[in-house]
């Protein structure tokens, strides 16, 4: 008896990422929030891999964290860190943080098939006048690699006054 073929399934896995910044001013009561696109790096793109299927990542993004910078140069999938660091923007994490279908209201970019980083600066951290560019890197000093690179092309002001939330969010896409 002859076996029949059945035919293999070719499915690319695409994620693609959105960051949301919610900037709450504790004086006015007033919420902004800022939406652009992030670039997930090849060395992200390994992690995802890798976790997906229950491997050991090379380098560990969440017991990395965050960082704010100044520069505006275009991201790329080979960048490592921030361009210019501001310092003292470095952030852990957010606790129960990456996980997916985020409950967190601020974030309307949460889904089923996204996973979300959160960050959280009080009103004490991260005031600058001109934030342009943020990583997700595996280590503050001299990192390794960087998870997601994000430059939205216009600076976020940040003022004493405010609390600061960062959502970074990817999704999974099959296509």
């Amino acid at each position: 008896m002859r076996r029949k073929r059945i035919p293999f399934l070719k499915e690319k896995l695409i994620f693609t990422g959105t960051i949301y910044v919610v900037l709450y001013n504790v004086m006015t009561k007033k919420k902004r929030v800022i939406k652009a696109k992030n670039i997930i790096t090849n060395e992200g793109d390994k992690w995802y891999a890798q976790r997906a299927c229950g491997e050991t990542p090379a380098y560990d993004f969440i017991a990395g964290g965050l960082k704010l910078g100044s520069g505006t140069t275009a991201p790329t999938k080979s960048d490592t860190d921030v361009e210019t660091y501001l310092s003292g923007t470095y952030k852990t994490v957010y606790t129960g943080y990456p996980r997916t279908n985020d409950p967190d209201p601020n974030n309307t970019g949460s889904g089923a098939d996204i996973i979300t980083w959160k960050f959280f600066y009080d009103t004490n951290e991260a005031n600058y006048a001109q934030i342009y560019e943020f990583a997700i890197v595996d280590q503050e000093t001299n990192p390794n690699a960087a998870l997601c690179r994000i430059v939205p092309g216009y600076g976020t002001a940040k003022t004493s006054n405010e609390t600061m939330t960062i959502f970074i969010n990817h999704r999974t896409n099959g296509v």
